[in-house]
């Protein structure tokens, strides 16, 4: 959803852009493992926010988890499983309302 406003309350109009869909970044560097689904439902996966949605296993083996900035609807991963990952790459995509 984008909407452009005119706020009399800044010192200038102008645009506002509101954006509905939010990224899940990975915490670092590795190759990127998704969870299965957890709330599924007929809408599709309801992520709530904090949860694991996936890992990151680093050079050295350990794995760290993804976790989910927000909650939302998941609209898709958007690396598939075990692809290189960099840290802060986004490897999945939500949509809040």
């Amino acid at each position: 959803m984008i909407s452009w406003t005119d706020n009399a309350t800044d010192s200038a109009p102008g645009e506002a852009l509101v954006l509905e869909e939010r990224l899940v970044l990975a915490p670092c560097s590795g190759r990127f493992c998704p969870t299965p689904a957890k709330p599924y439902t007929s809408e599709g996966e309801y992520v709530m926010e904090g949860q694991v949605v996936g890992s990151v296993t680093s050079s050295n083996g350990q794995e760290v988890p993804v976790r989910s900035s927000f909650a939302g609807w998941m609209m898709g991963y958007m690396l598939p499983y075990g692809a290189p990952v960099r840290g802060s790459e986004p490897v999945l995509w939500l949509r809040r309302k």
